[in-house]
């Protein structure tokens, strides 16, 4: 872990910022597009989020582009000239590869959202430790100490307890959907250390800006492909683009949900990858499931402060929501310790 700098304690305390407020305008985007007609463009809200991975590029160009030239091709501990700085070929390839995956982990998801409820994967989401514990040493080469692992084990634990009222499901075949959202869990992960991994040779913003440009030239692939696919949007196909250009062009509030989110994954996603120059992907899991257990106090005062679209309110799993999340925070200080 490097030590951090004041710049470093910006980008954790703007990707801890970004992550509450995140959770906030995913619920308000997700009522805008239901209200407008968008809830089930799946292809066209990944779409968006390479959008706003993009312009992570257009960032990096702005402000990283010469420091970061320098500090590529200078050891700092002799000051020394080296040569490790990768070709634009090789960065297009780390960042193809990445942008596959993204969009292999979206698809597998949402396709398994036909037989699974969101909240039952809010559940299966707590193997990501799992995975990326097992990614990080046959991948890093790097194996957390005893201290660490059960420190891990607590905030699985812990997530578990906390997810425990969320089992419901929407289907009776719904062990596919299980099968493709761990699927999707794994890939995502697989992902999340590809991305520490090369983080040291390519700048975070130009690694995720060249994902979201690559991205976006996919996506537009297979949104053509999917209004030819059976499926539940207009005219019975997987997604039909023609009607979400319609609903747009017809709606300011179909528009401005559109901005919200692309401008969220912007900021939430740009962020997280800078925190991976004082992180790691393991510790930046493990603080985000924090985050979300805290998210659950902070979604029940805005509840009972009178906003009851964007908050939460107690259930009668609530004492199971407490106990996780007390054992989530004791596996994190464990984890640090």
């Amino acid at each position: 872990m490097k030590l951090l700098t004041s710049q470093g304690y910006g980008w954790v305390v703007g990707y801890a910022t970004s992550l509450f407020s995140f959770y906030f305008l995913a619920k308000y985007i997700g009522l805008l597009f239901q209200t407008q007609g968008l809830s089930n463009k799946s292809f066209y809200m990944v779409f968006l989020m390479y959008i706003g991975e993009s312009l992570c590029l257009v960032t990096y160009k702005l402000f990283y582009t010469k420091s970061y030239e320098i500090l590529e091709s200078i050891d700092l501990e002799t000051n020394d000239s080296i040569s490790t700085k990768l070709s634009i070929k090789q960065k297009l390839w780390v960042s193809f590869q990445l942008s596959l995956l993204d969009l292999i982990a979206s698809s597998l998801l949402m396709i398994s959202f036909q037989w699974i409820s969101i909240s039952t994967l809010a559940l299966l989401r707590t193997s990501t430790l799992v995975f990326q514990t097992y990614l990080s040493k046959r991948i890093l080469q790097v194996s957390p100490s005893r201290s660490q692992k059960i420190g891990i084990a607590f905030v699985l634990i812990g997530n578990i307890v906390f997810n425990l009222n969320m089992t419901e499901t929407t289907d009776s075949n719904a062990f596919l959907g299980i099968v493709l959202a761990i699927s999707s869990v794994f890939v995502y992960s697989l992902q999340s250390i590809l991305h520490q991994k090369n983080v040291s040779t390519i700048h975070p913003l130009q690694l995720i800006g060249l994902e979201g440009v690559i991205g976006v030239g996919m996506t537009t692939i297979v949104l053509v492909i999917a209004q030819y696919l059976p499926g539940s949007d207009q005219g019975k196909v997987l997604e039909n683009t023609e009607n979400t250009l319609n609903i747009l062009f017809d709606s300011l509030f179909a528009m401005l949900a559109s901005f919200l989110y692309m401008a969220s994954k912007y900021i939430y996603n740009g962020a997280g990858m800078m925190c991976l120059s004082y992180f790691s992907s393991l510790t930046i899991e493990l603080g985000t499931s924090i985050c979300n257990c805290m998210l659950w106090l902070l979604s029940l005062l805005v509840y009972y402060s009178g906003n009851k679209e964007l908050g939460e309110s107690i259930t009668s799993y609530w004492p199971l929501q407490l106990l996780g999340m007390m054992i989530a925070i004791y596996g994190n200080v464990r984890y640090y310790r």
